[in-house]
């Protein structure tokens, strides 16, 4: 026998723990990345601690951060090289930007708001005559019951 005492139960499956942090870098979830090694969650909760000495929420966070920032570097990329699409989505995502036709909406629903009644009732009468409405070809007005 070795002079070492083996331990009871099954051998510790290995865990490669740079594939482990890419895939928490890929936002791979929790039972996807149980899967891949083949092991249960509560194992992988095990080894988190005895590998990083933080519970495996604490590491994935961590870890998944470095994805996030690979993920805004690459659209950031796409974006310098004039990708008109990841442009219009970092400015509505990171500065606020807005379509302008959404924004002018938005000021219009803030004015009918504030409007009493009586004004509302004013500005109906004012729109209303502007309508324009399709009459039938046929002449009949419209009721065809």
């Amino acid at each position: 026998m070795d002079e070492q005492e083996k331990k009871p139960g099954r051998p510790e499956k290995p865990i490669d723990w740079v594939q482990f942090e890419k895939l928490c870098a890929m936002f791979c979830t929790h039972e996807e990345i149980c899967a891949w090694f083949q092991i249960t969650p509560k194992t992988l909760e095990t080894r988190c601690k005895k590998q990083y000495g933080q519970t495996f929420y604490k590491v994935y966070k961590e870890k998944s951060a470095m994805g996030k920032a690979s993920l805004r570097r690459k659209q950031m990329e796409l974006a310098m090289r004039g990708d008109k699409t990841m442009l219009i989505w970092l400015g509505k995502n990171n500065l606020g930007q807005v379509d302008s036709i959404e924004h002018r909406i938005a000021l219009e629903e803030q004015k009918v708001k504030a409007l009493s009644t009586d004004e509302l009732i004013a500005q109906a009468k004012e729109v209303l005559p502007l309508l324009v409405i399709d009459k039938p070809k046929d002449g009949s007005g419209g009721d065809q019951s």
